[in-house]
């Protein structure tokens, strides 16, 4: 019987890995394991590492869990990010991406991009990552969509309807969705952290969604003012496709999540941090920034709400950008990204190690 190990180094890796595990999983012959780094809880000065003990309980109910990835025996690994160092009995590797965007780590030339030649094959999202990586690998690359957008635009996509009468908004209501990135350096936490709530009022849901790998000190201090404001709410991931169809606009800074809403023809709000240029891998060439002209980019803090109520007033505005962006980072966008990613790690159970060459899906 075949064995699929899939190697989960952050938790902020699942909605990619879980979901091709699921179909896999109901395939009769294939085993399947999950396993993971030690854990190492997000800090303000670095990212986490590895699955807390509540996510490595809920997978084990799916599947065996082993900690250490190089004592599984697997006939293929799966893998997002980069993330081949411990997978040493894996015969081969499907490496299944990781977002829409990279901030300078993966879709640009890397010595660490070109890693992936040990890879048997590169799922990606669309044309675009295909275009870039296929510079700096000989893997077979293809193209099978954005598996999280899969949550949006699949049969189980929770409504706008549905979320607000969980979440208790009023049908009336503006929802405006803040979700900005981790990094120090990077997020718009500094800049808006205290000042966000000034956008929620009577009119005014604000969602508040950060990303996992967040400083703990933020995820407490949003946890407690939502716990008094009744117009903000504090999310958690599973709210990820009834947030993105409930809201009207998006604030972020370069988080992956603002082109993940824009795949929705709906405005964003950019809030760039000071220190965004000097970032180790700032580039302004990359997709982060070159699809910041199909957003607002937020200069002044006190432009804030004129801003939110600028987009609001004019969601059509921009529409053509986004869309432009939209059919060169997710293909097909029919709720069968995992679908297709599934087929193509069984394709590569049946060849032997290395593809011959890439085709898409």
């Amino acid at each position: 019987m075949p064995r699929i190990l899939f190697y989960v180094a952050r938790d902020m890796q699942l909605p990619f890995l879980e979901p091709v595990h699921d179909i896999l999983v109901r395939e009769n012959g294939i085993e399947t394991v999950f396993s993971a780094p030690e854990y190492h809880p997000s800090v303000e000065i670095g990212p986490g590492w590895g699955l807390s003990p509540e996510q490595i309980k809920r997978l084990e109910q799916k599947s065996t869990f082993v900690p250490d990835a190089s004592k599984v025996n697997a006939d293929a690994a799966v893998v997002a990010d980069n993330s081949h160092y411990r997978l040493h009995r894996a015969h081969r590797v499907v490496n299944i991406g990781h977002g829409l965007i990279c901030k300078g780590f993966y879709y640009t030339d890397d010595p660490v991009v070109r890693k992936e030649n040990l890879s048997s094959l590169i799922c990606v999202p669309g044309p675009w990552h295909e275009k870039r990586l296929s510079r700096q690998v000989f893997t077979p690359i293809e193209v099978t969509g954005f598996i999280k957008s899969d949550l949006i635009f699949g049969p189980s996509a929770c409504s706008k309807k549905n979320f607000c009468r969980e979440k208790t908004i009023p049908p009336s209501s503006r929802i405006v969705l803040f979700a900005p990135t981790f990094n120090r350096e990077l997020n718009c936490l500094s800049r808006l952290g205290t000042k966000i709530q000034e956008v929620a009022d009577e009119k005014t849901t604000l969602l508040v969604k950060l990303h996992n790998m967040t400083d703990y000190k933020w995820k407490e201090y949003f946890r407690k003012l939502a716990a008094c404001n009744k117009n903000i709410l504090y999310l958690r991931d599973g709210d990820y496709s009834g947030m993105m169809h409930a809201a009207d606009v998006m604030i972020s800074d370069v988080s992956s999540i603002y082109i993940e809403f824009m795949l929705l023809d709906k405005p964003v709000i950019l809030a760039p941090n000071p220190e965004n240029e000097d970032y180790f891998k700032y580039d302004p060439t990359d997709i982060e920034y070159t699809a910041r002209e199909g957003a607002y980019i937020l200069k002044k803090d006190r432009d804030l709400l004129p801003a939110v109520n600028h987009a609001l007033k004019n969601p059509e505005e921009k529409s053509e950008i986004r869309k432009k962006y939209r059919d060169e980072l997710d293909f097909g966008r029919d709720g069968k990204s995992a679908c297709r990613i599934a087929r193509a790690v069984k394709k590569v159970l049946c060849d032997s190690p290395k593809l011959t060459s890439p085709r898409r899906r």
